[in-house]
């Protein structure tokens, strides 16, 4: 398997844990995490987020930091 998406709950920390041992087995990993977004109506709703790129990763370090605060 050349790549494995590997996802936490609201923070990246276990991701940069198992990404590590990925890397080393020569593994890609591909971060992701589960936020809680506000639908319209006050519906909260559970949604992964994949990185895709360097861009796409900073776009997620500003939503995690976001929801943080």
């Amino acid at each position: 398997m050349p790549a494995v998406a590997v996802c936490d709950t609201h923070n990246l920390f276990g991701v940069m844990e198992v990404g590590q041992c990925l890397s080393e087995k020569g593994i890609q990993p591909i971060p992701g995490c589960s936020l809680l977004v506000e639908f319209p109506g006050s519906v909260l709703g559970e949604v992964g987020f994949i990185v895709r790129s360097e861009v796409g990763y900073k776009n997620l370090l500003a939503l995690i930091s976001d929801a943080y605060m």
